[in-house]
This record gives structure tokens, sequence and C-alpha cells, in this order.
């Protein structure tokens, strides 16, 4: 009837359709079957740092991983193949700034309709949601270790201290000159080496709540690098630049200490012909998903910078992973930086870690910033 709506709104016209398009967040772009870009989304320009015009006419190739491209031809032809087909599929792209981000999405095959004639590949952006998801991996096995490591280490250490006891015994009865003296040096230097192993290991286990203290990060960072400095030798240079007003943050001093002791036994290693260590200290207010797996607040952060050879991304996804190491067999345990992460989480902070071959290492620490007067972390 005249005047008379049924309620159903009219389906959207052309103009429509392109503005959902034009202002959608989604990435969206129409390939070709040989992967040529024939149109891309404003926020796919957005997403690359390349304009849509650049964009055009470039191979998709051209923005994907190596390691991933095989899989999206393959996934390309598959759909391309077959009419309305719909093929999922997860890949890093490269951005213009040469940083890789993790893709997830589809492509569907609208070849057959004149407006498109070709594959539309829909995806987004999840590299934040892949790192959360891989510090839970982590902290989940971080758990389990800790556990493992709680329940054998002070039976091990009881254990390691009578057979050290019992050496240095053996070796003050054997006059000098024997030849068993030398071995039961061995002896003892193998089992301390043992005995500071299962250290490591007790550094998994939650640590004791008297020994965190309202710390000044500020001295903490002066007192290493005055002890590091002769420990890394003359070719590796400690620089600091520590803030005037920076909060306190409630930690076990010994264990902070660890954990910059290792990141700089990691850099020495990684600087083999001398470099510079820089170490940056700073008050930091972090909102939400500023930092993944940071809750909202105040932060005291600590950057630790090397400029070392650097990791490949395969490494650096790993390189907090328990007994995960790129040394030789017997040069390292893999459990240094595992410990250090575990450290800094047991106090709610975390770590983070960006890194390119040939470009150096850069670490930053995030501890909350305590208020001593009520023990509360500042909130955001």
């Amino acid at each position: 009837m005249p005047g008379v709506h049924s309620g159903a709104a009219p389906p959207p016209d052309g103009g429509q359709f392109r503005a959902l398009i034009e202002y959608s967040s989604e990435i969206i772009a129409i390939l070709d079957a040989s992967g040529a870009i024939r149109y891309a989304s404003p926020a796919t320009g957005r997403f690359l740092g390349i304009s849509p015009e650049e964009l055009s006419g470039k191979s998709i190739a051209e923005l994907v991983h190596p390691e991933d491209l095989n899989a999206v031809m393959e996934t390309l032809r598959k759909a391309h193949r077959i009419r309305g087909a719909v093929e999922p599929l997860q890949w890093r792209a490269r951005r213009q700034d040469g940083s890789w981000r993790a893709l997830r999405g589809v492509m569907r095959n609208l070849v057959h309709l004149e407006a498109v004639a070709g594959v539309v590949l829909i995806a987004r952006d999840i590299t934040n949601r892949k790192r959360v998801e891989g510090q839970l991996r982590h902290a989940q096995r971080a758990a389990v270790l800790g556990q493992l490591a709680g329940g054998v280490a002070h039976e091990l250490s009881n254990v390691l201290s009578i057979v050290l006891c019992y050496a240095e015994i053996a070796a003050d009865a054997v006059e000098a000159g024997n030849p068993l003296r030398a071995d039961l040096g061995e002896i003892l230097g193998a089992t301390e080496r043992a005995a500071g192993l299962v250290g490591q290991f007790l550094s998994l286990s939650s640590p004791p709540p008297d020994s965190q203290q309202y710390v000044d990060l500020n001295q903490l960072v002066e007192n290493t690098i005055h002890t590091l400095a002769p420990i890394l030798g003359h070719r590796i240079r400690m620089t600091s630049v520590l803030s005037d007003d920076l909060g306190k943050v409630k930690v076990d001093p010994a264990q902070v200490d660890q954990v910059l002791l290792n990141l700089s036994l990691n850099a020495r290693d990684a600087m083999p012909f001398g470099g510079q260590i820089r170490i940056e200290t700073g008050n930091v207010t972090c909102a939400s998903h500023t930092v993944p797996g940071l809750e909202p607040g105040d932060y005291v952060r600590l950057t630790f910078n090397d400029s070392g050879q650097g990791m490949d991304e395969r490494t650096r996804r790993r390189i907090f992973d328990p007994f995960f190491t790129t040394k030789a067999r017997g040069k390292g345990t893999g459990l240094g930086l595992s410990i250090a992460y575990s450290i800094i989480e047991q106090v709610g902070g975390t770590i983070t870690v960006e890194s390119e071959l040939a470009k150096g290492t850069t670490f930053q620490i995030y501890l909350p910033r305590i208020d001593e007067a009520s023990g509360l972390q500042s909130a955001a």
C-alpha cells in the first residue's frame, strides 16, 4: 500500500558496497590468477605503508615472506580453479618499513562476477594476538618447568653438597704432586658447575616473599656495569642513560642482577670482536594493549641494547623457550633468558625483544612502578 513500508531495508547499491569496502578496516584485495594485485582497499594501503595506486599491478609474491610464499601461491591456485571456492590461509606480509606482520584470512573465487573478475583476498593483522598466544604458551611451559625444578632441585642440591664435601676432604688428604689430586680437582670443578645449574633451576621457582624489597633500579644498573666491565673485556663498552626521577620497583635485587648478567653475557657472545651495550631507564605509562601481555598501569622500563650480530625471526621467536640455545654443545644450557623471563613475569612485568641480523638486539624490561606508601602499583 502507498505510504506503508514493510520494514525491510533495500539492498545496497554499488555506491554503498564501495563505501563499505573503502571504510572497512579489513585488508581487502583482488588478485588475478598470477597473483597480480588488481585492486587494493585503503586499509590495505595503510597496513602495508604503500598507497593502493602503487600496489596496483604489483605481485603479491613481493609482499609475502619467502617461507610462506609456496603456501600462498598454492592457495591462490586452488581458489582460482573452482568457482565460488573459499580457501583459508595464514602468512606473513612485509610492510614498507621492512617489518613482517602475521595475517590470517581467506581467498574467495569471484572470477565469475563481472564487477570483480578475480580472487578476493580478505585478511586481518593477527601479529599481536600471536605474540600474546606465544607468551601464554611460554608461561605455561615455564610453569611446568618451575614445578619440576622445585620438586627435584633441593634434593639434587643436597646430594651435590655431599659430593663436594667428600671431594674436598679427599683432595686435602692427597699429597701435592699426586696425580689423584688433579683428578679430584676435575671432580670438584664438575660438581660446582652442576651445583650452579641446579641453582638456575631453583631460580625458576617463585622467590621467597621476604626476598623482595623496594629497589632503585638505577643503582642496580650502576652496580652491574661496575661489576661486569672487567668480565666483558675492554672491547665491549657499557654505557647508561638513567632517568633522574625513576620510580621504585619491588623485586629481589639478586634476581634482577641475574637478569642483567644473563643479558650481558649473551650480548658479549654476540659481539666477539667488540661492540657496545647501552642501558637506559625511564618511567612509562602503558594503556591497554600498548605492550602485549602487560596490564595497563605505570611501569619502570629498562632498555638493554647491544650492537651485536642480532637474530633472525625464527631465533627471536624462541629465545625465551627453556633449553633453547644457539651456542655450541656444552657452551650454554639454554636457561638464561628463560629464567630472566620468569623472574620478570613473577613480579608482574614482562620482557620484549626486537632484533635483526647485523643490527643488534634490544630488550625492554617492564617492571610495575610501586608507590612505597601503599605498596600498590600506580594505575594508568
